[in-house]
């Protein structure tokens, strides 16, 4: 009960952070993009990662207005970009609750009219066990912003029950490959067929592939391999804050990350 008021007053007292985790081009190591990841700067307990106060903010309701907070300052960041000459795209994770409130779809164009942000830049991701838990319902949600442009993702694929009824039914662009393929791919071959499989299925429906968790250059190589569009993980960076991710920038114009 602590942590949840301490949480509702999280947004308007300022402590939450956004972060931004590099996405990479496998072919040519160039950055393209950025996942938004959110932090709580606890007063008390210092930089909190999602993992420690999302569950709870799903469960007492919070959800939204800290999704609110997210969208709005990943767009102005995005805005930010743009105007510096960057083409890059921003990913947000968001829960079906955000997607099915009634104002949803208004306020995504509300920030793409304040913020003078092309919905192509703006990236929508939901996990796949959230989106199957009612599917039939999000559908029609996830048709309408796809139609305004917006580029939507499946996060974590793999990890629940896949539906592929479901997966040609649904108006998604990208497939993101769940973490817990990627860790063995280099000694394990059922993961590697999985990945394999799962990229060469993105290809033939027209899909495009990020594999997430990337660590290591075996890893990367076998990525590259099998034709995974892009990647995301710690072997290119750590999830870096504003100041931060303006010399990551610098650093990969003077020596590319991928040779």
């Amino acid at each position: 009960m602590e942590v949840e008021r301490e949480l509702r007053h999280a947004a308007t007292d300022g402590e939450l952070r956004l972060y931004y985790q590099p996405q990479i081009d496998t072919a040519s190591g160039e950055m393209i993009g950025a996942e938004a990841l959110i932090r709580w700067q606890h007063p008390k307990h210092g930089l909190l990662s999602p993992d420690t106060f999302i569950p709870l903010a799903e469960e007492s309701g919070l959800i939204n207005t800290i999704s609110d907070w997210v969208l709005e300052n990943a767009c102005r960041q995005l805005k930010i970009w743009r105007d510096n000459g960057s083409e890059m795209k921003m990913a947000v994770n968001l829960s079906s609750k955000d997607i099915q409130l009634e104002d949803f779809r208004q306020k995504i164009s509300n920030l793409i009219d304040k913020y003078e942000i092309s919905p192509q830049s703006l990236e929508l991701e939901i996990t796949e066990s959230t989106l199957m838990e009612n599917p039939e319902a999000l559908e029609s949600d996830l048709n309408a912003l796809r139609k305004m442009g917006l580029t939507l993702a499946i996060d974590d694929f793999g990890s629940g029950f896949s539906s592929l009824n479901y997966l040609k039914r649904l108006p998604v662009d990208v497939l993101k490959i769940d973490r817990m393929f990627i860790r063995d791919i280099d000694r394990d071959e059922n993961d590697k067929a999985i990945v394999s499989g799962v990229v060469a299925l993105a290809k033939s429906m027209g899909l495009s592939t990020v594999a997430e968790g990337v660590e290591t250059p075996q890893q990367l190589s076998f990525l590259k391999s099998a034709g995974c569009a892009q990647c995301q993980g710690n072997l290119f960076s750590y999830p870096l804050d504003e100041d931060a991710l303006i010399g990551f920038l610098i650093r990969q114009y003077e020596r590319p990350l991928i040779s």
